[in-house]
């Protein structure tokens, strides 16, 4: 990975900032480590921004929809179990899929970098349409890429599939990746990013979360 790349990610292991999420769940952040199997919901492009004046009126969802293919052919279920230490993890793109179809080209284009709050995470998952009942889920949203200072930004998080609340929430953001003349062209750091999450990221919590139980 380039030394000219900073990462930034976001620890969310406050008790200020656990406890909001919890509501009702009876699953808690130790339980998306203990447990042996995963549903992964893909990647929900549904609330992504990019910030390029010069790409408003072009097909966004065409381009994420191609990302996402990218990133499919590279990254499978065996990455994932590998990564987590997971027996199991099953792939369910449905709802991901069908939120993703309904992206506006427009709004994905801003001229100013923005932001989604945690609280705006849990909003919008709350709304997700899932066949599983139970058991603990995963997906990732990407935030935002700056075409002006190359940087890309992605939350993944787990939640509690029956009650919808979030368990354990991490965010990264890849800086310095300079102009992308083609969007295919984020495929690279989308994987990078995809994997220092989930595996990076999560072994670290696992950690410290385990330690804090101790």
């Amino acid at each position: 990975m380039s030394q000219t790349k900073k990462l930034f990610y976001s620890l969310l292991l406050n008790i200020c900032l656990i406890i909001p999420f919890f509501g009702q769940s009876q699953l808690k952040p130790i339980d998306v480590f203990n447990t042996h199997k995963i549903i992964f919901y893909g990647y929900d492009f549904s609330c992504f921004r990019y910030v390029d004046a010069k790409r408003y009126g072009q097909d966004m969802k065409l381009y994420i929809f191609q990302l996402i293919g990218g990133v499919q052919e590279k990254i499978g279920e065996t990455q994932f179990k590998k990564w987590m230490s997971k027996d199991t993890v099953l792939f369910n793109f449905d709802e991901s899929t069908r939120l993703n179809k309904s992206i506006n080209n427009d709004a994905v284009i801003v001229i100013n970098k923005t932001s989604l709050p945690e609280d705006s995470v849990q909003k919008h998952l709350k709304n997700y349409n899932t066949i599983q009942k139970s058991g603990i889920g995963h997906l990732f949203l990407p935030e935002c890429y700056d075409d002006l200072t190359g940087s890309l930004s992605v939350y993944s998080v787990f939640f509690d599939i029956e009650t919808k609340q979030i368990l354990l929430l991490n965010w990264a953001a890849f800086h310095d990746l300079g102009p992308v003349n083609r969007f295919g062209a984020l495929k690279k750091p989308m994987l990078e990013i995809i994997e220092y999450l989930d595996r990076d990221i999560y072994q670290e919590k696992n950690k410290i979360l385990k330690n804090k139980t101790k």
